[in-house]
């Protein structure tokens, strides 16, 4: 998965989580991708840089965003 399909499905369970969708990743995939990150942080900075430049104009606050990936996405898996 490239860095930007991972901002995409970032993207996309932050806003099920914050409720702006009822349509969330599968749990499968977000586990997997939890521990993935959670296990290489510098493609998790990576990441975090380019989501962080997508969620411009968008209306979500980024400290927001990156708290919830750090404590509430990947904080919630075993680092394998």
């Amino acid at each position: 998965m490239s860095a930007s399909e991972i901002v995409e499905v970032l993207h996309h369970a932050y806003e099920a989580d914050i409720g702006l969708t009822i349509d969330a990743p599968a749990v499968q995939e977000r586990a997997a991708l939890a521990d993935f990150l959670a296990c290489h942080p510098d493609v998790k900075a990576a990441v975090w840089t380019l989501w962080r430049q997508a969620l411009q104009g968008k209306g979500i606050a980024p400290d927001d965003a990156e708290y919830w990936l750090n404590q509430e996405f990947t904080g919630l898996y075993p680092q394998g």
